[in-house]
């Protein structure tokens, strides 16, 4: 999959409007996503690249303090 050209667009518009923090953050995703498309490709994998999901992170990390608490008592 291309790297959509919208969102590079868009990243250069916001850059031209000096937010640059914005314009990065653009940028870093789009040439991430397009990083992970292309190494899942060349290494023949089935299922996307990524890790965990953001909505999984402070599930786990809640259960290590759980258990933390639990060895404690």
């Amino acid at each position: 999959m291309p790297i959509n050209s919208d969102n590079i667009k868009k990243a250069m518009d916001t850059f031209e409007e000096e937010d640059f923090v914005t314009s990065k953050e653009i940028l870093q995703k789009e040439i991430g996503s397009r990083r992970d498309e292309w190494m899942q490709e060349k290494l023949g994998l089935t299922k996307p690249l990524g890790g965990i999901k953001e909505e999984e992170k402070p599930k786990e990390e809640d259960e290590k303090k759980k258990k933390e608490e639990k060895e404690e008592e």
